[in-house]
């Protein structure tokens, strides 16, 4: 609140040249200020263009100025796999785009203290069973073979029926909880191809022994994944494809983000059931949408249509 309030103050303050002096106009000032939603965050995706650590701390500092909270580090995905894990460096020195576009355990420390210096949050996403093409270059005896057809590597899923697959994600898991005080952790969880299962026999029996459908496997996936990072003692955010696919099936502490545009029925629906959303539609809060003006950003209203109750589980 201070930090803020410091904030608030320094953008009061401007330089007069004629005078040579700092002047702060139509004082006395009496400001009363307090942020709607505790989740103010901004996505910095360094895995599909990698992002050096001095970018990072610039959009650390940017985001201080407009009283955001919140850095969403989406530090993997299908592309790259630039994070040195301790656990499995292979990941990184067979999946980053090449040896110079890495992070180091230094690098991911030196960005969250210099995040928390500034009251910024880091929330880290380990994005799977989609989204995890990359992984399959360190270690693809964790990936189906063949590899998915689809055309989108983002679908391409994880092996879901060998326990190798969980062990690695658990170590993981526990690599970035080291590393990442923040008490949320964002797992994903979306646009997984169930297709690229079903064309490998050795899955679809693995499915049939345990009755599941390819959505079960999904599921199945999301919540053993789900219970690891909540036995780190990590509040679990996934984005709203699996709010899409399992609904209430999921744990009452599964935290939901909405992304997909337009989706003006999903956060009533998620909050009538009593679930928590982040809101962060594409369709005014994407950076690559450059129609979109920053008037229409800042107008976009997350509780939209919800009574005042079910607001207050939208965190931001």
């Amino acid at each position: 609140g201070a930090y803020h309030a410091l904030e608030t103050l320094s953008q009061l303050i401007q330089f007069d040249f004629n005078a040579v002096q700092y002047d702060v106009h139509h004082v006395p000032w009496n400001i009363n200020d307090a942020p709607r939603f505790p989740h103010r965050g901004v996505l910095i995706d360094s895995s599909r263009h990698f992002e050096p650590v001095e970018t990072i701390k610039d959009v650390i500092d940017s985001v201080t100025y407009a009283k955001f909270n919140t850095i969403h580090w989406h530090i993997v995905d299908a592309q790259s796999f630039p994070f040195d894990s301790p656990s499995y460096p292979q990941l990184s020195q067979k999946g980053a785009f090449s040896r110079f576009e890495r992070f180091t355990t230094e690098d991911v420390v030196d960005v969250v203290n210099y995040a928390a210096d500034r009251g910024i949050r880091v929330e880290v996403e380990l994005d799977t069973p989609g989204h995890s093409a990359s992984m399959c270059q360190g270690m693809p005896e964790i990936c189906p073979v063949p590899a998915c057809p689809s055309t989108n590597v983002n679908n391409w899923g994880l092996d879901i029926t060998k326990n190798l697959t969980y062990t690695v994600i658990n170590a993981l898991l526990d690599d970035l909880t080291k590393l990442f005080p923040e008490q949320l952790i964002h797992l994903g969880g979306d646009e997984v191809d169930t297709y690229c299962w079903s064309i490998h026999p050795y899955i679809v029996s693995w499915l049939k022994e345990r009755g599941l459908s390819l959505d079960g496997g999904y599921e199945y996936y999301v919540k053993r994944v789900q219970q690891m990072a909540w036995d780190l003692d990590r509040m679990v955010v996934g984005w709203q494809e699996i709010w899409d696919h399992f609904g209430t099936a999921l744990n009452k502490k599964t935290i939901i983000q909405q992304w997909l545009p337009h989706s003006i029925a999903l956060p009533l629906n998620v909050t009538g059931h009593g679930y928590r959303l982040i809101w962060s539609d594409s369709s005014v809060w994407y950076l690559d949408h450059l129609e979109v003006t920053w008037e229409q950003m800042y107008e976009a209203e997350p509780c939209n249509g919800l009574p005042d109750k079910n607001c207050e589980l939208i965190l931001g």
